[in-house]
């Protein structure tokens, strides 16, 4: 299952587009552009369940139920899955950043300890940045 970040967005803004009170019924075939199969869609959707954003989903014919709350128009409204990737990308080239300085102004000896971390570190913004290069964002 390849569930790009693209795809949850187009997902969570099927579930915007949805949202009704007291429950929310989206269609199984809602997320547009992409045509999202419906296992795909319920991942997306638990794991907004799993966020706070909304209650559990539950299929019921054609449509998938839940309860929304207004975390999941903040979400929305603040960028979304693709957001929450770039945050993540700039935190993690930040603490690069930051290690690569700490070892530069400590003794050999500790930077030796410390290498297995900053390549892992290193290695976690480079593969991030190579799967965003990749998808053309």
């Amino acid at each position: 299952m390849n569930i790009t970040v693209d795809k949850k967005d187009a997902v969570l803004a099927a579930a915007i587009d949805a949202e009704r009170y007291p429950a929310c019924h989206m269609r199984y075939d809602a997320p547009k552009p992409f045509d999202i199969p419906y296992p795909e869609t319920m991942h997306v959707l638990r794991e907004l369940a799993q966020m706070g954003y909304i209650s559990k989903p539950e299929p019921y014919g054609e449509e998938v139920h839940f309860k929304a709350n207004s975390g999941l128009n903040s979400f929305f409204e603040r960028g979304g899955f693709r957001a929450q990737e770039l945050f993540l990308e700039a935190n993690l080239t930040k603490i690069c950043h930051e290690a690569d300085k700490l070892a530069s102004e400590l003794p050999p000896s500790f930077t030796e300890r410390i290498k297995p971390i900053l390549e892992l570190a290193n290695s976690a913004a480079t593969i991030i940045q190579g799967i965003n290069t990749v998808l053309g964002k």
